[in-house]
């Protein structure tokens, strides 16, 4: 008894209130208590409009944001008003404009008119002006045609009657567009409306739809077509979005009906109302919420145009009804905002997801919403941050709380709103459009059939989602451009098993025997082409077969590492070979890096010996006493013993005696580490015979080419440029340092070269069009752009190259002509996986941005000494693929056990199996053409100050700073003890000579190599951070980007400008 009391409704407006919520709910009032809550009821935006609408024709006030704030009836009672029930004053004609007489005067003249035929004159709204923009500059878009087929028994001529009546009742359809000193004004002319005749209904559809509506022209046109062979009329009602939307459709609909029947015609607001409450909002409180709400704003794009210049492509369509489950509190609008967050969440790899919806405006306080005939509606950006920990119920609640305190605002217009600040131009970019229509009413319309056009403005955005709901589903129409998004099967598990049904054959082989198969095949064919010297694969095979004989005499074996310490020269491929042959496993050092770094690569190698050049040799004493000169060697050795005349001998003599196996070590590079130390990456012999023998069947490698070594020898990628060619049975070419840096097209054009690998920043030095002989060129070790696609690509074969140094130089290659910057194409000798970046055992669907993962033969052992590093990023199988493998066999072994590897990369499938490469997930990068980790830099400049007894915070960051050519350089930030506390303002650091940046300077050099050098030092008050505590590195790059010249000059600590590092040497 006392639950029932409680319910029970105490005051009038609560039983007001139930019989009305009874109405548009369609629940029984005596079923609804005073605790009830409208939503849990079925409530929706949607009905929420309609309880406005009905509330004010009952004598009550009340607003959507009123219903969805105070869902229970008993807290709704409250906040409801009585009002009086006759609508609002008419507006005087001409008063909503502040130049009337002018604007009267400028009207009158346009149409050729006197005073009295020119009825009002009033602002456009933002969104009328923008409307009426894209239409002229899109052709036939945001233009409707509405088609009603008459019944047999109802008379054309008395139908359109009906319809003059109510052209001359409704003063948008009497509306046209002028520009004035105050923008666009929207004309209210007392004329009758023009008819056209036709009777081909789709000859006149086109010849229609062709017709342009421009500025001073009519925004409605009728016609009649009759109807042949007994077929019935039809009226074709044209009409403008800029005068109409669908809300204001249906009522003129409703009004030529109930003229028709002869019924009285409702009380309606003039649009002109609508005008006057956005003038009396004014624009300071709109300006002040969406500088606000789009503060700080890092959403990506959605979707991506790979190429803004190319035409768009067809608009495609796919329909989809999907269930929705009932959220208690929150509407279904609400719903699916939340779904489609978290949808270009998962395709863009973000917390921070912005796109545009559609509003229909009919929610906004104003007295008789639901009567006015004209666009009410707006386009607004919807900004929704994710995080990870919430619930769903805080999601939600977040979710449709902003959409609450946005409605006062929603009405400013996406054109103010962008230029309110860079976050909000960034913001209303957005390339996905979310349109929730309202639920279709039965109309009672005299038995005439209604047809609306196709979604005809589906086109301006690249991905456009039509919502309407029914009866608890979600019924939804996608329109997609074809060029930017592609159309996927829903089986995307089963289409990435497809893409990686075959899991690679190793090549079981060392890399001194495939060069030794060419040494046998071609023994007098010239092998290596050098500055200082020549040697064909005879020469090869002899000298690195002596030279093997020695490393093993000197303790050279299986897993032993040997560091080879040499400038650009013909030997070095001759150690590289010995140390292989010997069983061992080379390290190949940049004798021009900071001696510590080489001391510490030399005593993370533990090596008995360094192979060394003379040239190199007082560096190498200094990282180890056993230095074994090759040039010196080859002097102390007979030359008739060296040559030795049936190259098999020596081949067969240094292979037998040696036991090591396809699976012992190759090579050992080192790249950078986050503590400072150097990171030793272990690649087996059976890795990279695999990778070589996939890559040059991938690209069509030939064994004629001739391929030029220009990396720096501590690259991997020097690997591939030095030992690829001989593996295939072609000849290297080694122009000499000097060359490199000051001729390299002239070099390439003297050594005949056919084949290269470059980096973007090197290939952008050089004219293709100066290059005689090259006919290939792979482009790796930073994302390359379309530019360069576009210099290159019709005269040289490109193939882009992707790859960590784990995985062999490259992990996957994309080639002409589906290249384009980002694409990276397929694995080579792996397969590719794309999982969730926080948790490897989420398979990404296709599409949706993940952590890359390869798994193959070409996969390395792992790092150096560092069992820790190596079980993080060399990992077991993930469970779902475990499971779907357990039993595969390949090679007559079993996959498992099998390490796969992590990449940190961010990447992506697209529709065809191949991928696009979309960024670091951490904060190694690829600059200049080199890895680096941040960290590294960062942890080397702490040590530094640490020495001179300086604490100091630091950050590292790649920016940009405009008038540099866009150029990215390395920017230290730092912040001293005693730095001004006070000064909070990042856009300014400080840039006098300190004395401890002047040390930096002299010391960094010593440490580490000069790729990683920062170009600025800067200090700062504070390094600054985000609200979830992270370095800010958004404002770190806004920082430089704003410096002045004098300001950059000082913090670069130079007097002119400095040249930004641009090649590998």
């Amino acid at each position: 008894m006392m639950a029932i009391m409680e319910w029970a409704l105490a005051t009038d407006i609560e039983r007001q209130l139930s019989e009305l919520w009874s109405r548009v709910l369609g629940v029984r009032a005596r079923d609804i208590g005073n605790k009830d809550e409208f939503v849990r009821l079925g409530g929706d935006s949607a009905q929420a409009m309609k309880l406005v609408a009905l509330a004010r024709k009952d004598g009550l006030s009340l607003t959507v944001a009123d219903i969805l704030q105070n869902q229970k009836l008993s807290e709704m009672a409250k906040v409801a008003s009585p009002i009086a029930t006759t609508l609002q004053t008419t507006i005087p004609p001409y008063s909503l404009l502040k130049a009337s007489h002018e604007v009267r005067r400028l009207a009158n003249k346009e149409f050729g008119l006197t005073n009295t035929l020119v009825q009002d004159a009033y602002p456009c709204t933002a969104l009328q002006q923008g409307l009426f923009a894209l239409s002229l500059r899109h052709h036939g878009a945001y233009i409707a045609q509405t088609t009603i087929e008459l019944p047999s028994a109802l008379s054309s001529s008395l139908y359109m009657k009906a319809w003059e009546q109510a052209y001359q009742s409704i003063t948008m359809l009497r509306t046209r567009l002028i520009e004035t000193d105050e923008g666009l004004v929207q004309v209210v002319i007392d004329e009758d409306i023009t008819w056209d005749y036709a009777e081909d209904y789709d000859q006149y559809l086109r010849d229609d739809k062709a017709l342009q509506m421009t500025l001073r022209s009519r925004l409605n046109r009728f016609a009649l077509i009759h109807g042949r062979n007994g077929a019935s009329d039809r009226l074709v009602w044209s009409a403008h979005h800029s005068t109409y939307d669908g809300w204001s459709a249906t009522l003129v609909l409703q009004e030529v009906n109930r003229i028709l029947m002869g019924q009285k015609l409702s009380p309606r607001v003039d649009f002109n109302s609508f005008i006057s409450y956005l003038a009396r909002k004014g624009v300071g409180a709109s300006k002040s919420y969406w500088m606000n709400e789009l503060r700080e704003i890092e959403a990506p794009i959605f979707p991506i145009r790979a190429d803004a210049s190319r035409e768009q492509g067809e608009i495609q369509r796919k329909d989809r009804r999907i269930e929705l489950m009932h959220r208690e509190t929150f509407t279904s609008t609400t719903i699916v905002r939340a779904a489609l967050s978290i949808l270009i969440s998962k395709y863009s790899n973000t917390e921070d997801v912005v796109f545009g919806t559609v509003l229909s405006g009919r929610d906004a306080a104003v007295d008789g919403i639901d009567t006015i005939i004209g666009p009410t509606f707006s386009t607004v950006p919807i900004r929704i941050q994710i995080n990870g920990n919430s619930s769903v119920e805080k999601f939600f609640d977040q979710i449709q709380k902003n959409s609450l305190n946005m409605m006062p605002y929603e009405s400013f217009g996406l054109q103010n709103i962008s230029k309110l600040s860079r976050d909000a131009e960034v913001a209303c970019s957005f390339q996905t459009l979310l349109i929730i229509q309202p639920p279709d009413e039965p109309l009672e319309l005299g038995g005439v059939t209604v047809t609306y056009d196709d979604f005809s403005d589906a086109g301006t955005y690249p991905l456009t989602i039509d919502c309407k709901f029914e009866s608890g589903t979600a019924v939804l129409q996608a329109f997609f451009d074809s060029s930017v998004l592609e159309s996927v099967r829903t089986a995307d598990k089963n289409l990435i098993w497809d893409w990686n049904s075959h899991y690679p054959s190793a090549v079981d082989r060392r890399v001194c025997d495939v060069v030794g198969d060419k040494c046998l095949a071609y023994p007098d064919k010239e092998a290596v082409c050098a500055w200082n010297g020549n040697f064909t694969y005879k020469d090869l095979d002899s000298l690195s077969s002596f030279l093997a004989e020695e490393l093993t005499r000197l303790g050279v074996g299986p897993e032993i590492l040997v560091p080879i310490a040499f400038e650009r020269s013909k030997w070095v491929v001759v150690a590289v070979l010995a140390v292989n042959k010997a069983g061992g496993a080379f390290v190949l050092l940049n004798p021009t890096h900071p001696m510590d770094r080489l001391q510490s690569i030399v005593s993370q190698a533990n090596s008995p010996v360094i192979l060394s050049s003379q040239e190199c040799l007082d560096v190498s004493l200094k990282l180890l006493s056993s230095v074994l000169v090759i040039e010196d060697f080859f002097s102390n050795t007979k030359k008739s013993s060296l040559l030795a005349p049936e190259p098999q001998k020596t081949t067969n003599k240094v292979s037998t005696a040696s036991l090591n196996k396809p699976s012992d070590l190759l090579y050992v590079v080192f790249t950078s580490g986050t503590s400072g130390t150097p990171k030793g990456i272990m690649v087996e012999n059976r890795a990279f015979c695999t990778y070589i023998d996939a890559l040059a069947r991938m690209t069509n490698a030939k064994s004629t080419w001739r391929g030029l070594v220009s990396s720096a020898y501590s690259f991997d990628s020097s690997l591939e440029e030095m030992l690829m060619p001989l593996m295939l049975g072609g000849t290297i070419c080694v122009p000499s340092q000097h060359e490199l840096s000051n001729d390299l097209t002239g070099a390439m054009n003297r050594m005949e070269v056919h084949w290269g690998v470059f980096t973007p920043s090197l290939a952008r030095l050089i004219d293709p069009r100066e290059l005689n002989t090259l006919t290939d060129l792979y482009i790796g070790g930073e994302q390359m752009t379309d530019a360069l696609v576009q210099s290159y690509g019709s005269c040289i074969k490109l193939t882009n190259t992707y790859g960590p140094s784990e995985c062999c130089p490259t992990g996957c290659v994309s080639s002409t002509p589906e290249l384009y910057g980002g694409h990276i194409g397929r694995g080579v000798a792996c397969r590719t996986w794309i999982v969730d970046p926080n948790n490897h055992e989420k398979l990404m669907p296709v599409g949706c941005i993940g952590e890359l993962i390869l798994d193959g033969p070409n996969v390395g052992r792992g790092y150096l000494n560092d069992e820790e590093k190596s079980r993080a990023a060399f990992i077991d199988a993930p469970s779902w693929l475990r499971e779907k493998e357990k039993t595969q066999i390949v090679n007559d072994t079993p996959l498992y056990p099998r390490q796969m590897y992590k990449t940190g990369d961010l990447a992506r499938y697209c529709s065809n199996g191949t991928m696009e490469y979309i960024g670091r997930k951490d904060q190694q990068i690829k600059f200049y053409g080199q890895r680096i980790e941040l960290g590294e830099i960062e942890h080397h400049i702490q040590s530094v100050l640490s020495e001179s007894s300086e604490a100091a915070e630091t950050a590292v960051e790649v920016a940009t700073r405009t008038g540099e050519s866009d150029q990215q350089m390395l920017v230290a930030f730092m912040v001293f003890p005693e730095s001004d506390q006070t000064i909070h303002d990042f856009n300014r650091g400080k840039f006098h000579a300190d004395p401890r940046i002047l040390s930096l300077r002299q010391e960094l050099p010593r440490r580490i190599p000069p790729y990683m050098l920062p170009s600025l030092y800067l200090r700062l008050p504070k390094i600054p951070l985000t609200s979830s505590d992270k370095i800010d590195r958004r404002k770190l790059k806004q920082l430089v980007l704003e410096l002045t010249d004098v300001e950059f000059l000082a913090a670069s600590g130079a007097a002119t400008k400095r040249r930004l590092p641009e090649t590998d040497f």
